[in-house]
C-alpha cells in the first residue's frame, strides 16, 4: 500500500507541474517579429567608479540581410536606415522614448537588463575565457583568444516598446553586441583615462505580442484538475493504509 500510495502521490505531483508547465508557458509572449541591424558608436564612461557609461551612435543603424525582416517588420527593406539616439545606461527600469526610430517604427526604453558577469576580473591581468560587468553598467565583457592575442566583446540587452506605422504597440527586447581588437581591461582603461572605446556594433530586436497572460488555457485546467484528483487519491490510500 505505501509503493501506491508513493506512485499516486508522483502521478499528481506530475500533473500539477505538467499543469504549471503549460501555464508557464501561455504566460511568454509570442514572438511576432525580428530583424537584425548594425552601425557604429563610441562608449564613455565617467571615471566615478558605478556611474553610468555613455554611448554615441556615431553612424545610421542600418538593417541586415541575413536574416530578413520578418513578422511585423516584413515591411522594413534591408539597408533601411534608422536614427538611434545617445544614451546614457546603467540597469533597471529606463524611460528613453524615441531611443530608436526607423522605416515608421518607434522604439523606446523601458528596462536594462543588468549585466551577468561579476566585477572582480575587470582589473586582472588580461587572458582568454576571463569575463567581466563593469560597475553601474549592463555589459557584458569577455576576453577570446585571436592568433596569439586577444579581442574581446561586449554586449547589453535593453527592452521596451515598439509602435509600428499602424499605430499599434507591442513588446520588444534587444541585445548589441561590439568587438574590439584588444582585452576588455585595455578596453576600460582607455574609457577610465577619459577616452572613449569607438566600435562597430549589431544589434538583433524581437518584438512580442503586448502584455503577458496569466489565465492558464482549458487543457491547463484539465491537468491541473487531474494533479488534484491525484493528490485526493493520494490521502485516501494512505488513510486505509493507516
Amino acid at each position: 500500500m505505501r509503493g501506491m500510495s508513493v506512485a499516486l502521490r508522483g502521478a499528481g505531483t506530475a500533473a500539477l507541474i505538467a499543469a504549471f508547465a503549460l501555464s508557464a508557458q501561455a504566460a511568454q509572449g509570442q514572438v511576432v517579429g525580428t530583424f537584425n541591424a548594425s552601425g557604429s558608436a563610441t562608449i564613455a564612461k565617467p571615471p566615478t567608479v558605478g556611474a553610468p557609461a555613455t554611448i554615441t551612435f556615431t553612424s545610421p543603424t542600418t538593417v541586415g540581410t541575413s536574416p530578413t525582416p520578418d513578422g511585423i517588420f516584413l515591411p522594413i527593406a534591408p539597408g533601411t536606415t534608422g536614427i538611434t539616439q545617445t544614451i546614457t545606461v546603467g540597469s533597471g527600469a529606463y524611460s528613453v522614448p524615441n531611443f530608436f526610430q526607423i522605416a515608421g517604427y518607434t522604439f523606446s526604453i523601458t528596462n536594462v537588463t543588468p549585466g551577468n558577469y561579476a566585477s572582480t576580473s575587470c582589473s586582472d591581468p588580461a587572458a582568454a575565457g576571463q569575463t567581466c560587468t563593469i560597475p553601474g553598467t549592463p555589459f557584458n565583457l569577455v576576453n577570446t583568444a585571436a592568433g596569439g592575442g586577444l579581442n574581446s566583446t561586449l554586449s547589453f540587452s535593453v527592452s521596451g516598446l515598439v509602435t509600428v506605422p499602424s499605430a499599434t504597440t507591442y513588446d520588444y527586447s534587444a541585445t548589441f553586441t561590439s568587438q574590439f581588437t584588444s582585452s576588455y581591461q585595455q578596453v576600460i582603461n582607455e574609457m577610465d583615462s577619459g577616452g572613449t572605446a569607438p566600435n562597430s556594433y549589431s544589434v538583433v530586436l524581437q518584438a512580442t505580442q503586448p502584455g503577458v497572460t496569466t489565465t492558464p488555457e482549458p487543457t491547463t485546467f484539465a491537468m491541473l484538475g487531474s494533479g488534484l484528483l491525484g493528490l485526493v487519491g493520494m490521502v485516501r490510500v494512505r488513510r486505509r493504509a493507516a
